[in-house]
């Protein structure tokens, strides 16, 4: 992602977590946020807006950062075809970074 100690939402494109955001707080935002409207700078997006929510008072001063995922699976249908290629590559690289520290020893770990 190029920030560092960056957290998961970092992965998405600005604008399309942005757009996540608006959706999820649609009823206590009064317009969309952008770019520009959490133009602190902080590198980190979940900071940014965290920042904007506590200086505006919106939800109470608080982002639930989960709100937007919750949002981004029970609309993955209409959302997924959204998500763009550096995403999806930047989501790729860190499975597989995970995956390097996984013990190579032949086991095989069943899906539950």
């Amino acid at each position: 992602t190029k920030v560092r100690d960056a957290d998961i939402e970092d992965l998405f494109d600005s604008s399309f977590y942005l757009k996540l955001v608006n959706e999820a707080y649609e009823a206590e935002l009064p317009h969309d946020l952008t770019l520009k409207t959490i133009s602190s700078s902080n590198p980190r997006i979940v900071k940014r807006i965290e920042d904007y929510f506590e200086a505006e008072g919106i939800a109470g001063g608080r982002f639930d950062r989960y709100r937007p995922a919750a949002h981004l699976l029970q609309n993955h249908e209409a959302l997924r075809d959204q998500i763009d290629g550096t995403t999806i590559d930047r989501a790729s690289s860190l499975f597989e970074r995970l995956n390097g520290l996984l013990p190579d020893n032949g086991a095989v770990i069943a899906a539950s």
